[in-house]
């Protein structure tokens, strides 16, 4: 790879990546992944979430917020997206073990039902 490349590649790196990895490294804080695959998984989400999401969620926010940064958003995105990855991986631990009953908490929690 070129030295022109490679730099590019490094900064795309360091201002999309690193932020979102910070978010994701809050979220293990709060809630820590049981396999090394699992924490792959919602690093990977969480990744892809800052790196899909993060410049448009930036043109929102700096609607209302002028001053807003890309890696703070990136970041947030990021603990958000592992958060969301984590969420979905729980769930579907449930609907492992008790299928029927899941569903119905779930459709419970839909409707807003206690």
């Amino acid at each position: 790879m070129s030295e022109p490349a490679s730099g590019a590649v490094a900064g795309i790196a360091l201002s999309k990546l690193l932020p979102a990895g910070l978010g994701a490294s809050i979220m293990i804080a709060v809630d820590m992944p049981k396999t090394r695959g699992e924490l792959f998984a919602r690093f990977f989400v969480a990744f892809a979430f800052s790196h899909l999401f993060g410049d448009v969620a930036l043109g929102v926010i700096q609607q209302w917020i002028p001053h807003a940064t890309g890696r703070a958003v990136d970041g947030a995105l990021g603990a958000l997206g592992y958060f969301l990855a984590g969420g979905v991986a729980v769930l579907a631990k449930r609907f492992k073990k008790q299928p029927l009953v899941t569903a119905d908490k779930v459709r419970r929690l839909l409707k807003g039902e206690p």
